[in-house]
């Protein structure tokens, strides 16, 4: 009889997931906290690379109750990230709540899958377009800044 020294020993049977899968939240992004508003753009980067490597997932996930509570817990934070980061510019509120509703929108599935699935655009169009427009709204809230610190104060 020849013994096997070392290694996996041929009658063990480990079992199908004997070591731990990865969330869907941990395989759909990586944590990526944005602090500056050039941050913002890689956070749309990540988002929209995560969409092509995950794409099954990502629309199962934006099935009507399909992990809407991980989803959503996950959405409030990402928004307080981008909401501090649009603070930073300086603008007044009003126009920083409507680029961070904004930006908030266009770095998710919520966007990115009707520019693929209505607007027949490619992955790579897809993100392009995000952040061709997450870099408008980013622009327009630095003038508005801009306006607001050449106001004269009282």
């Amino acid at each position: 009889m020849k013994v096997r020294r070392g290694g996996r020993r041929p009658n063990r049977r480990e079992p199908p997931f004997s070591k731990p899968l990865p969330s869907s939240s941990a395989a759909l992004a990586r944590p990526f906290a944005p602090a500056s508003p050039e941050d913002l753009l890689e956070l749309g980067r990540r988002l929209y690379a995560s969409f092509r490597r995950n794409g099954v997932l990502v629309r199962a996930q934006t099935a009507a109750g399909f992990a809407s509570e991980v989803r959503t817990l996950r959405r409030k934070a990402r928004v307080e990230q981008i909401r501090a980061v649009l603070n930073g510019i300086g603008a007044p509120r009003a126009p920083t709540d409507r680029a961070t509703a904004v930006i908030a929108h266009l770095a998710s599935a919520e966007a990115g899958l009707p520019m693929l699935d209505v607007y027949g655009l490619s992955h790579k169009e897809a993100e392009q377009a995000a952040l061709q427009a997450i870099n408008a709204v980013i622009e327009d809230l630095r003038s508005h800044a801009a306006a607001d610190s050449a106001v004269p104060r009282e």
